[in-house]
């Protein structure tokens, strides 16, 4: 056994080559500190030929890394030659890398459900062929809008049938928003906004914001490479699925639905999906340039020019929805259901959802809007009106819901 080991041993250092400039394995004149020559093939004089270092790996005394050549860049810290071979890095779904704990930005993964190069910057992943999804531009903070009125006096409506006010509690006194930007600064000369597909969309002022009419169908660019059936009838957590309403099979079992079930219904999107892989507040998302996914507090800024008063903004559930002489934001916010006025112009239809099971529900009963404000790590706030009711429900849940979604431009 000893002989043996002594054998070995010899072997080993006989492959080893050491030399002023560092230690070879395989060759007898290594070019850095540390030098590999796989094959063995490299002449004892003289630089190896590209041909030759094609097997090489090497460390250089600054500490840069050569595979397949012995000169890497001095401005990379690895570099990788190849005429015949690729880099291959970790592949894995869409959920496992999701699930990558405290990504730093710059990491990167092949993405096997969307079939793309991901890259983490901001708090998110993104397939290196679309760019993230940016933040809104700087909108003036709550605590400036000193002249939005909600009708609210004594906690009772002056009028619960208007749609803008000129008395009442102002918002700048909703202490929740006071730091956060709020986009109201009106349409301009826009009319209409066109979508990356095509779609044309109406817009509507509603006392300074201007909002999409209409629910969006544009597909989100970090996903667009899932299909009707990518997401049946399971749980999966949000993964950025995105789809119709399917009306003839509600239960799941055959994923979206083929075709919109009716105009301006649009599609339902997971948070990720709605917001384009993004976590950042107030962020374009699937938006049209120009426009973003409204924040929790600019669906307030929404509710309280439609009579919502400042003590139920601030609230979960369902608000302002006992009694008509609370405002009825509700019944101004829809075109459709029980109660309906649309007097704000906002022309909410009850598109329903996607539950985080997979079976569809509610459509022609409630419409459910996200906001771009998460909730923690895995839930975000959403809105939802109902037919025959006079209020606007505030809530944060799973992100991995199906809701719809509206636009407000920058």
């Amino acid at each position: 056994m000893k002989k043996r080991i002594l054998c070995m041993s010899a072997l080993f250092i006989g492959a080893l080559s050491f030399a002023q400039t560092g230690v070879g394995i395989m060759t007898e004149k290594p070019q850095g500190t540390f030098h590999v020559d796989a094959v063995g093939d490299n002449a004892t004089t003289g630089t190896p030929t590209t041909a030759q270092q094609a097997n090489d790996f090497i460390v250089t005394n600054t500490g840069n890394v050569g595979i397949g050549t012995t000169t890497p860049n001095a401005s990379a810290l690895l570099q990788v030659e190849s005429t015949t071979k690729g880099f291959l890095p970790p592949r894995m779904t869409n959920a496992q890398m999701k699930a990558i704990a405290s990504p730093v930005d710059g990491l990167m993964v092949y993405n096997t459900t969307l079939n793309c190069m991901a890259y983490h910057t901001n708090g998110s992943f993104n397939c290196t062929h679309n760019a993230p999804s940016l933040p809104a531009p700087t909108a003036p903070l709550g605590s400036t809008y000193t002249a939005h009125f909600n009708g609210i006096t004594a906690g009772v409506s002056v009028n619960n049938t208007l749609a803008t006010y000129t008395t009442g509690e102002t918002f700048d006194q909703n202490a929740t928003c006071a730091n956060s930007m709020i986009s109201a600064q009106g349409c301009g000369v826009l009319t209409t906004v066109t979508g990356a597909s095509g779609t044309v969309y109406n817009l509507v002022n509603i006392n300074g914001q201007c909002w999409m009419t209409t629910n969006l169908k544009e597909v989100p660019t970090n996903f667009s490479g899932y299909t009707a059936t990518s997401w049946l009838a399971t749980t999966p957590g949000d993964q950025g699925y995105w789809g119709y309403y399917n009306t003839a099979t509600t239960n799941g079992t055959a994923g979206w639905g083929v075709a919109e079930p009716a105009a301006n219904e649009g599609l339902l999107y997971q948070w990720s999906a709605a917001m384009n892989n993004s976590i950042t507040e107030r962020s374009r998302g699937v938006c049209p340039q120009g426009f973003h996914i409204p924040s929790d507090c600019e669906w307030m800024y929404l509710e309280h020019g439609q009579g919502m008063a400042l003590s139920e903004q601030i609230l979960t559930g369902w608000r302002s929805n006992t009694a008509d002489n609370q405002g009825t934001p509700g019944y101004k916010l829809r075109s459709q259901g029980a109660g309906q006025t649309n007097a704000s112009g906002f022309s909410a239809l009850l598109a329903g959802s996607r539950n985080t099971s997979g079976t569809f529900s509610n459509r022609s009963s409630y419409g459910l809007w996200w906001s771009s404000s998460a909730s923690g790590t895995s839930n975000a706030f959403f809105r939802t009106l109902g037919t025959g009711s006079r209020g606007v429900y505030r809530y944060a849940l799973s992100r991995a819901y199906g809701f719809s979604v509206r636009c407000l431009k920058d």
